[in-house]
């Protein structure tokens, strides 16, 4: 009750602000600089459209009708359009010739709520920028938490790499790839440290050094492909965190709740276009919790909640984990 008073409170003083003060706070919290007039009236336009959004649907949420709630953030001055160009490409799944295993549900009973973040198995939310490298962030992550399981050691790794150098099996860096073609780079090559092969957030000359790596090569991947939600989470609560594909359409303007507007956000296949990591879920609040690298800024310091049940956004149509041997 505390946090929706304190939320209730927060809507009422940024309706009590105009539009320009609002625009204002937003160029400078989010380092906002326009080329000239022209464009900077272009984009408050757009801006005062998606304040409009944000305040309808945040009445809503207010009146319990849906369980999450809007704010501003970096993307509030593109329209939904030029987010998708921007931020997102939708994925080309052909069929693997390779043996890969699968993992089946489990008939073993799973805990109520499993959180890797408790474990430090969790790297620190990392922002991709303009690049469309949700699939590098994402595969990195899941790597990152075997890597804490295994090891018990946290390391952050390096998605520059994966962009720079995975092109050779066919991902395209800052265009778009797919993590298990990630995965299988990282099969024959290993990955460095972020420390050592640092993000850039732009295409690059690969300049992978073998004696530098942390992750060795030689891991198997364990794939939960088209099979439910009750799979997900016996991958996550006896795996780790997984690599997830998903329709991120809907979650430009999300702030914070259970997302559950599945009208938003296309659940089919053919509609997945942003890699994210599902590091928990929470049976009771019926929701997964999901890693996104958009900065900490954006969202639940840079996590979404999605509700369970409704394979809302398509979140357990592919995923997969890195095991390492």
């Amino acid at each position: 009750m505390k946090s929706f008073i304190v939320f209730a409170t927060t809507i009422l003083v940024v309706n009590a602000l105009t539009d320009l003060d609002h625009w204002h706070s937003f160029k400078a919290k989010h380092l906002k600089v326009y080329k000239n007039i022209v464009e900077e009236k272009q984009r408050f336009n757009i801006f005062q459209t998606n304040l409009r959004i944000i305040e309808e649907h945040n009445i809503k949420y207010n009146q319990g009708s849906t369980g999450y709630y809007m704010g501003v953030n970096a993307f509030s001055d593109l329209t939904p359009e030029e987010f998708r160009t921007i931020f997102l490409r939708k994925q080309v799944f052909k069929p693997d010739a390779e043996k890969n295993i699968k993992y089946a549900t489990s008939h073993l009973r799973v805990p109520e709520s499993v959180d890797w973040r408790d474990h430090g198995a969790v790297t620190e939310v990392k922002n991709q920028g303009n690049c469309v490298s949700g699939w590098a962030f994402s595969s990195t992550g899941a790597l990152e938490g075997q890597y804490k399981i295994l090891n018990n050691i946290s390391v952050s790794l390096s998605e520059q790499q994966l962009i720079d150098c995975s092109t050779v099996y066919d991902n395209e860096g800052c265009s778009g790839g797919l993590i298990k073609l990630a995965f299988k780079y990282l099969r024959d090559n290993g990955l460095q440290a972020e420390a050592d092969y640092p993000y850039i957030g732009q295409d690059g000359q690969c300049q992978y050094v073998e004696s530098k790596l942390v992750v060795p090569m030689l891991f198997t991947t364990v794939l939960i492909e088209e099979l439910n939600e009750n799979a997900l989470v016996h991958g996550i609560a006896s795996l780790g965190p997984v690599s997830l594909f998903i329709n991120a359409e809907g979650i430009q303007n999300y702030a914070g709740g259970v997302y559950d507007d599945s009208e938003k956000c296309d659940n089919s296949k053919d509609s997945l276009n942003h890699g994210v990591l599902a590091v928990g879920y929470n049976i009771t609040g019926n929701y997964f919790i999901i890693k996104n690298s958009w900065g900490e800024s954006w969202g639940e310091n840079g996590y979404i909640r999605m509700v369970k049940g409704v394979n809302i956004c398509g979140i357990s149509l592919v995923g997969s984990v890195p095991i390492i041997v």
